[in-house]
């Protein structure tokens, strides 16, 4: 029996606090970022720092209401120029061969439709991790990703149980404390929690396809298909 998974790359569980809801002109005040190694599914690293955007006067009062942060606090935050290449070499460092195929998987909370464009907005302005041929950031896995948002439209889209997909509304129905939820819109705060949320999913799934010492499984994927030709 196998046991060591197809997956060779680790995840990069991340959250972005950013000055507004575009992800496309929107600057970033805070990340925070985890590793999850592969195999154990345990937090091996993590990544705080707090960041001052370029343009201060494009801070919406939506996001400063969302972050807690005043205007005041993120223009005594470090400059960009110095927090972003940190947080690029802090990734790399989980790149072992240093190259785009062994780049970390990114997982986070709708990284797909926000975090991501953003991470490749920084990644060219900046010219770190940045793939010219493909236009494409190479920081992270370019094929993988693993957005928990999605995952839980999979498990809730005919269940009414959960009222909303925010964060803090799935941190409460999967029961976790009230000072954890009230934490939420912290980047570092969300990035553990939403790890906490893909490790769960992960070991689920390990458990329902991964053989048992007789090759059998508790959901069987081969040939499942079959019947509907």
């Amino acid at each position: 029996m196998r046991s060591i998974p197809i997956n060779f790359n680790n995840f990069c569980v991340f959250d972005l606090e950013t000055g507004g809801a575009n992800p496309h002109k929107c600057e970033i005040t805070q990340i925070g970022a985890v590793i999850v190694n592969r195999n154990s599914l345990k937090i091996i690293d993590e990544f705080e720092a707090k960041m001052k955007p370029e343009d201060t006067n494009a801070i919406e009062d939506g996001a400063l209401q969302a972050t807690g942060f005043t205007r005041e606090q993120i223009a005594t935050f470090p400059e960009t120029a110095i927090v972003w290449p940190t947080f690029v070499n802090w990734v790399n460092k989980h790149n072992k061969k240093n190259n785009v195929y062994n780049a970390p998987i990114p997982a986070g909370y709708n990284i797909i439709g926000y975090d991501m464009p953003i991470i490749r907005r920084y990644c060219k302005k900046y010219k770190t991790a940045w793939d010219e041929e493909r236009q494409d950031q190479k920081l992270f896995s370019q094929v993988y990703k693993f957005d928990v948002l999605d995952h839980m439209w999979y498990w809730f889209e005919n269940n009414p149980d959960l009222e909303k997909l925010k964060i803090e509304y799935l941190l409460r129905y999967l029961g976790f404390p009230e000072d954890i939820v009230a934490g939420s819109h912290d980047a570092i705060n969300d990035t553990k929690n939403i790890a906490k949320v893909m490790i769960r999913l992960i070991k689920m799934a390990r458990h329902m396809t991964e053989p048992d010492s007789t090759g059998k499984r508790k959901l069987e994927m081969r040939g499942a298909l079959a019947n509907e030709f």
